[in-house]
This record gives structure tokens, sequence and C-alpha cells, in this order.
């Protein structure tokens, strides 16, 4: 299959769709995915539509994610208020707008993706700041995040922390190779330190060098998958006797 024919393939599998969010405000969006499935909620730009998203939303959708992609306001013939009043269309408006879609999609309060591009991207960024308890999480377990903030959750603590974190590259000569065994554990989700940077680990390490991936996990892996990570730890200090 060509690379034309494999595109053709994957977008056939969106829909059009009618969300209606309010009696005068009905968007058009491309869909797919298994409704109830993690919601992906994507956000286009200017000058483009809904229609920038199409392959992304059906790969999503292939992935085991429910993808939407509105027509936003003022794109979708359903929802154009009067273009007079510049109140209509305020980003306060358009936040709105993304948040009834998600409840309308049938998300309610629950946790979703959030995907945007261009002015998409800029209503994307302040609704991470708006709602960031809807966006965005790292798969941390909210115990977890309780007990951190006891350690960090006041203003000594967290400026003493930060003192620690801005330091912390300031080493000023040269690292050599690595000589010691090493266990490099990497949540394939990391959104800090992409595959590359990981494996790329191991070029600096002139003795044995096992690099474990865990699927689905983010930067906190201690955090999200302590099962997994006590396995390898201690089948590396059993390898490894000091």
């Amino acid at each position: 299959m060509g690379a034309r024919d494999l595109r053709q393939s994957i977008t056939s599998m969106t829909q059009l769709e009618k969300i209606a969010i309010q009696p005068t405000l009905t968007f058009d969006a491309l869909a797919a995915g298994k409704p109830g499935a993690p919601l992906v909620l994507l956000l286009h730009g200017f000058a483009e539509s809904m229609h920038c998203w199409r392959a992304q939303v059906a790969a999503l959708a292939d992935a085991g994610y429910r993808a939407v992609a509105p027509g936003q306001r003022g794109y979708s013939p359903g929802a154009r208020p009067d273009v007079s009043d510049g109140a209509n269309y305020h980003i306060d408006r358009l936040m709105d707008d993304a948040m009834a879609i998600s409840a309308a999609s049938g998300y309610g309060d629950r946790r979703f993706h959030l995907v945007g591009h261009d002015w998409g991207g800029s209503i994307a960024w302040a609704l991470a700041d708006r709602f960031s308890e809807r966006l965005a999480a790292a798969g941390v377990p909210s115990a977890a995040i309780e007990t951190h903030l006891s350690v960090l959750g006041n203003k000594d603590a967290m400026e003493a922390a930060l003192a620690w974190y801005r330091a912390r590259g300031a080493i000023r000569t040269p690292l050599g190779p690595i000589r010691v065994p090493t266990l490099y554990i990497w949540g394939d989700a990391d959104d800090t330190v992409g595959r590359l940077a990981a494996q790329g680990t191991g070029d600096f390490v002139a003795a044995p060098c096992r690099f474990e991936v865990l699927p689905g996990v983010g930067h906190f892996a201690a955090d999200q998958a302590p099962d997994r990570v006590n396995e390898l730890l201690l089948q590396h200090v059993a390898a490894y006797p000091v």
C-alpha cells in the first residue's frame, strides 16, 4: 500500500458529527474512536479548519482513543453568533465552547487530552491554566501528590528546592564514561526526556547497561508504576551485589 493509499485508509475512519451545546450553538466536528475511550480534543487555528486534524483523529482512534476535532465558533455554520459583537468571539467564550463540547461528547467532569495549533494552541494554553484539574494529568496518584506537597508545599521549602533545581546543571568538569552496571528505566509517555536522549545515555556507560521501557508511563515512574519499578530495581541489585 502506497503512502497516499495509507493516508486515505486512515482518514476514511473519521466521520462528521454535530455537537450541540446550546440551542443556538451546534458545532460540526470530525470524530472517530469508541465513545467512552479516553478523549482527545483537537482545536484548529487560523486560517484552517477542523480538517487539518483528519489524519490525527483517525490515528488516535486507531490507537484506542476517542478523538474529536470541532469546527470552532464562527467556522461551524450552526455556531456563528453575531459577528458585529466582538464579545461573542472573546477567548473566554471559545474556552467555554471547548469545555462544553467535551461535556456534550459524554465526558462530563472527566479528564481529557487537549491538542491545539496556532490560535487553537492559545486556547489550549488558556484552558490548561484555567482547568488544569481536567487536563494534563501526569498520571501521578493523588495520594502521592499530597505527600510531595507535604514536603514542598510552603514558601521556604519551595524556594530552597528551586535553588537546588537551578544549580543542578553546574558541573564544571567533563564526566567520563560510567564504569558501573547501570539500569535506566524510562516511560514512553515521558514528556520531559525523549527516547533518543534516554537511549543515548547508554553510549556513555562502559559497563553493562540495561534500558527498560515502561509503556504508557510518564516522567514520574516511581509514583505511576511502583510495582514495575520495584521489580526492575530488585532484579538489578540482586544481579550486582555490593
